[in-house]
C-alpha cells in the first residue's frame, strides 16, 4: 500500500523524528511511505538522506492575532487557520489535490486537523497519531489546557462553535453532512496515542490505545561528559525559552559537569559561555551514551526529551514555553519525578530548584520506579505498532 504521512502543525525536529521509525517499519513491510511536511527544511535534513520523498503540506499562511493564547483545542484550531472559512476551504481543497496526486491507500496524520477534514470529505481511511495534546479527548466543549487562567466553560463552547461553523461551511461546499460537534472531526479515524498514560497531557483516558512515546533513540553526535567532580547535568533548551539566560547563569555557577544542547545558538554566544565544566553543543547529540551517567535532566518539556529522561530514571527540571509543554511538565511533577519552574525564572530561583532536585533522593527514586515499569519498552515497538495498525483492513 501507499501510505501518506502528513504533518501540518508544530515546529522543529520532533514530528519527523517520530515519523522516521514508522516509515522504516512500513517500508520493511512492503509498503510505500510518502511524506507531506510542514517544514521542507527539516524534511531535507531528516528524510532526504534516508531516501524518502516528500511534498510541501498545505499550511496556513496567515494566522489571526488573538487577544490571548489559545485555551483549548477549538481555539488552537482558530489560531492555526480555522478562523477564516475561505482560507480553510482553500487548504482543504489543496489537501484533496495532494491526495489525488499521491493516490494514497491510507493516511497517517500527525497534528494535521485540516488534512483530517480533507480525509473525511474524500472518504480516505485515516489514522491519527500523536501525544495526548495533539489528540484531544472527545468531549464538548474541548477542555481548557491553560488551567492557570479562569476561562469560563461558556467561552470555550463559543470558541468551539466558531471553529465548527467554519468546518460546516467547508463540508457544505463538498456536499458533505454537518458534524454534530467539533470532536466528531476525529470520528472514523483510528487513533494511536504515542505516549504513556502518565504523560497524557489531559490525564489517563479509559480505553485509550497508548503505544508509548516515539523519539530518535539514537543518532546525533557522540560526545563525552566534561571532566570534573560533581553531579552530571544534561540540558536541552532553546534560546527563546523564557528564563533561558537565567538557567544558563545558574548552570554556569555550579561546578557540576554539564552538557548543554542549544540548537542554532550563535558561535559567539557558545564561545562566551563555554567553560571547563559547561560544554555547549548546537547540533543533536546521542543521548543514549549519556543517560546512564546523568544525574539531572533539564529541558523545556518537549515530549521526546521528557520521555527519554523518564525512561532512563533521570529526575528532571522543566522550564516550558507553551501550554503543551507546561501540561507535560506538570505530569512529571505530579508523578514526583521532577520539578516545574513556574513564572519566577530568576537565576537564584532556578539554582534553588536545581539544588532541591539533586539533594532530595525521592525524585530519582520515583523516576527510577517509572523507568522500571517500562524497562522493556523500546520506541521501535511503538513504531511497529503504528505500522501494524495501518496495515489492518479496518484501519
Amino acid at each position: 500500500m501507499k501510505i501518506l504521512l502528513a504533518w501540518e502543525l508544530g515546529a522543529h525536529f520532533g514530528h519527523l523524528s517520530r515519523h522516521l521509525p514508522i516509515a522504516e517499519a512500513l517500508k520493511e513491510g512492503g509498503h510505500e511511505p510518502v511524506f507531506a511536511v510542514a517544514d521542507t527544511r527539516i524534511a531535507e535534513q531528516l528524510l532526504a538522506l534516508r531516501g524518502f520523498g516528500f511534498l510541501q503540506a498545505p499550511v496556513a499562511r496567515e494566522k489571526p492575532r488573538l487577544p490571548a493564547p489559545p485555551a483549548n483545542y477549538g481555539e488552537l484550531l482558530l489560531a492555526e487557520g480555522f478562523h477564516d472559512p475561505a482560507a480553510l476551504a482553500g487548504r482543504v481543497r489543496a489537501w484533496l489535490g495532494l491526495f489525488d496526486l499521491v493516490k494514497p491507500d491510507r493516511l497517517l496524520l500527525d497534528h494535521a486537523p485540516t488534512a483530517l477534514l480533507a480525509a473525511r470529505i474524500a472518504g480516505c481511511p485515516a489514522t491519527v497519531f500523536g501525544t495526548g495534546f495533539e489528540i484531544p479527548p472527545a468531549c464538548t466543549p474541548y477542555p481548557c489546557f491553560r488551567p492557570w487562567d479562569a476561562v469560563p466553560t461558556a467561552w470555550l463552547a463559543q470558541s468551539d462553535a466558531r471553529a465548527l461553523a467554519h468546518v460546516h461551511a467547508v463540508c457544505a461546499l463538498h456536499g458533505k453532512p454537518r458534524l454534530s460537534a467539533l470532536p466528531e472531526l476525529f470520528a472514523g479515524a483510528a487513533q494511536a496515542l504515542v505516549t504513556f498514560p502518565e504523560l497524557d497531557h489531559y490525564g489517563k483516558r479509559p480505553g485509550a490505545r497508548y503505544l508509548g512515546p516515539l523519539f530518535a533513540a539514537a543518532g546525533g553526535r557522540k560526545v563525552s561528559w566534561p571532566s570534573g567532580e560533581g553531579r552530571r547535568v544534561l540540558a536541552y533548551l532553546r534560546a527563546d525559552v523564557p528564563g533561558f539566560p537565567a538557567m544558563v547563569e545558574a548552570l554556569a555557577a555550579r561546578a557540576d559537569p554539564t552538557l548543554l544542547i542549544v540548537p542554532d545558538a550563535p558561535a559567539s554566544w557558545v564561545t562566551r559561555h563555554t567553560s571547563a565544566h559547561l560544554v555547549i553543543h548546537t547540533s543533536p547529540v546521542d543521548f543514549g551514551l549519556l543517560l546512564d551517567e546523568c544525574d539531572l535532566g533539564v529541558s523545556y518539556g518537549g515530549n521526546g526529551t521528557l520521555s527519554q529522561f523518564l525512561l532512563a530514571g533521570v529526575p528532571q527540571i522543566l522550564m516550558p514555553k507553551n501550554a503543551e509543554q507546561y501540561l507535560g511538565a506538570k505530569r512529571i511533577e505530579e508523578a514526583g519525578a521532577g520539578l516545574l519552574i513556574g513564572q519566577e525564572r530568576t537565576a537564584p530561583r532556578i539554582a534553588q530548584t536545581i539544588a532541591r532536585v539533586l539533594s532530595d533522593s525521592r525524585y530519582r527514586q520515583t523516576a527510577a520506579l517509572v523507568a522500571r515499569r517500562y524497562a522493556d519498552y523500546r520506541p521501535e515497538t511503538a513504531a511497529r505498532a503504528v505500522a501494524a495498525l495501518l496495515s489492518r483492513p479496518s484501519a
